[in-house]
Parts: C-alpha cells; sequence; structure tokens
C-alpha cells in the first residue's frame, strides 16, 4: 500500500476517504478511484455492471450507501 510522508518526515499508510473533488453523489467511488490510484469512471462503471448484470442489485446499491455514511470524508486541501 502507498505511503504518505507527513510533516515530520514520517511514513504512515494512506486512509481510505471519500473524495471531494471526485464525486456524482457521495464522493464513494472517488474515494476507492484514489485509494487504488484507479480512475473513478471504472469503479463506477464496474458498480453499474454488478448491478446490472447480477440477481443481487439492491445488495450493491446498500454496499454504496452504507459505504457513503461510514466512510469519512476527505479533509479540505489548503488553497495557495
Amino acid at each position: 500500500m502507498e505511503e504518505a510522508e507527513t510533516k515530520k518526515g514520517r511514513k504512515r499508510r494512506r486512509r481510505f476517504r471519500r473524495s471531494r473533488e471526485e464525486r456524482i453523489l457521495s464522493g464513494f467511488c472517488g474515494g476507492l478511484g484514489d485509494y487504488f490510484d484507479i480512475d473513478p469512471v471504472l469503479i463506477r462503471i464496474g458498480f453499474i455492471a454488478l448491478f446490472l448484470l447480477t440477481g443481487i442489485g439492491p445488495a450493491y446499491i446498500a454496499l454504496y450507501i452504507i459505504g457513503a455514511i461510514f466512510t469519512p470524508l476527505e479533509k479540505k486541501k489548503e488553497v495557495e
């Protein structure tokens, strides 16, 4: 997993957060894309494909809603 550099030079693991920039509804798919370094559009297409092609579509909607509720929003970035 990729590590992020802190202000003091120590390394810490990246945490999964909902995205503020790559969001359409809640930022959940954008956060997944940022975390796994994948284009969020591919994550969204995957969710839609799983919803349409499997018989358990409501389970994917529930997964998205639960993820959006319990995943924290990323911190605001400072304006330079």
